[in-house]
């Protein structure tokens, strides 16, 4: 997706704000509230009816100067970046302008264009493909689509093992591990049992996937790999509960 963001805002008839972090730093709160407030209407307008993000995203603010002076991008860049995060929140096109959801935030220069001084934002969704499979991707003689096509048999070996390692590191799965038939249907356990113990990740940092439970008093448990490797687990962060007072549980990290 890409937005052509402004680098000033009229809140009044003849006056306007200039979207740099000078300006914002020592602003009156009445001029930047009003300042953003425009901003962000005019954005919620355009972007409406944009398809929504749900998974990790990245942003690239490319800025076009209107003249040759000497600049420093981040300072523009760094407050059109919090307006329009804002206004992405708000609109829905983003869940979230924090880390969980927002993985890298890049700043270029690029150019001068004085008849439409501009900032150009991309956003992409993240493949999660790690660097060592997009280079081995690039070695191949195939192209992605190419590549992830079903029909594999004219594929040389090494395409189908790229294959199948694009595979795993898409579904966020163990290596070899067997993954459930879709369709075949979920267990429903129609009531808790009294020993049965409460897994939870969903805290800052927290890393933990899958639970098999093999008895009572042990679990295995399956962390999420590390983003952009191919497979590795370096730490696991989660808690437990409903553990009975004097009793010993034992937990195997299965991929570490």
């Amino acid at each position: 997706m890409i937005l052509i963001l402004p680098l000033e805002v009229y809140y009044s008839k003849n006056k306007k704000f200039i979207l740099n972090l000078n300006n914002y730093r020592n602003a009156h709160y009445r001029i930047l509230s009003a300042s953003k407030k425009i901003y962000t209407e005019d954005l919620l307008e355009r972007i409406k009816d944009l398809p929504k993000f749900s998974n990790v995203v990245s942003l690239e603010y490319v800025y076009y100067a209107k003249s040759k002076r000497r600049l420093d991008v981040s300072n523009p860049c760094s407050i059109i970046d919090k307006f329009t995060c804002d206004a992405l929140v708000k609109a829905k096109i983003i869940e979230d302008d924090s880390s969980k959801q927002i993985k890298k935030v890049v700043y270029r220069f690029g150019g001068v264009d004085k008849d439409n001084p501009r900032c150009v934002l991309t956003i992409e969704e993240d493949s999660q493909i790690s660097p060592m499979l997009e280079m081995l991707l690039l070695i191949s003689t195939k192209t992605k689509e190419e590549l992830f096509k079903p029909d594999l048999s004219d594929c040389t070996p090494l395409e189908k093992r790229l294959h199948e390692l694009v595979k795993e590191t898409m579904r966020n799965k163990p290596l070899n591990k067997k993954i459930p038939d879709p369709k075949v249907p979920p267990i429903i356990f129609q009531k808790v049992l009294p020993k049965t113990l409460f897994f939870n990740s969903r805290f800052e940092s927290g890393n933990l996937r899958e639970v098999e439970r093999i008895s009572e008093d042990e679990y295995n448990l399956y962390p999420n790999f590390d983003h952009n490797t191919l497979n590795y687990t370096q730490w696991y962060y989660f808690s437990v509960r409903n553990i009975a007072k004097d009793t010993t549980v034992k937990f195997n990290i299965m991929n570490l």
